[in-house]
């Protein structure tokens, strides 16, 4: 909305999704600095903490990515291999935490996550892909990493920032 107050923030590095529920429609944005800040057409909304399913509490400042898949919201935390998702539809509930260690042989941390279209000619397939600090691809195409036959390490490389020196 035109005139709609926006929230101070202290990094411009936000990364953000749009995202539908049964109550509207949302820009989501975090940047691993400031609370998660939300719009929902209207009016923005700082959210600082959401609870982890289990107990605790996850402090949103600590979230420098966001993605969507499945109609689910997913969280990366800052140097964590692992990363946090909401229930279906859902952009202010609890949170659930999910690791990659196993799945990840150099270790690091997750830098990126987001979805993947492929059409293999029955029509798109959508795939979370998770991106790792050391070069690894993890590829989810199920519902539930728990799952352990829809998800996969799909590819290792050296990131170019961790090339050897030709000198």
């Amino acid at each position: 909305a035109v005139g709609a107050a926006v929230q101070a923030i202290t990094s411009d590095k936000l990364q953000w999704v749009n995202f539908a529920t049964g109550a509207g429609q949302f820009l989501v944005s975090v940047n691993g600095a400031d609370s998660m800040l939300t719009f929902d057409g209207a009016a923005w909304t700082a959210t600082a903490t959401l609870s982890i399913s289990g107990g605790g509490t996850l402090n949103l400042n600590t979230i420098i990515d966001v993605g969507v898949y499945q109609s689910t919201l997913y969280f990366v935390p800052k140097a964590a291999l692992g990363f946090y998702y909401q229930a279906a539809q859902s952009v202010f509930g609890s949170v659930y935490f999910q690791s990659v260690a196993a799945l990840c042989r150099k270790g690091g941390h997750i830098v990126k996550i987001d979805t993947w279209t492929v059409d293999g000619g029955q029509g798109p397939q959508d795939y979370l892909v998770i991106w790792t600090s050391e070069g690894e691809v993890v590829v989810n195409q199920g519902l539930s990493f728990q799952d352990r036959k829809s998800t996969r390490l799909n590819s290792s490389h050296i990131p170019l920032s961790r090339m050897p020196s030709s000198a």
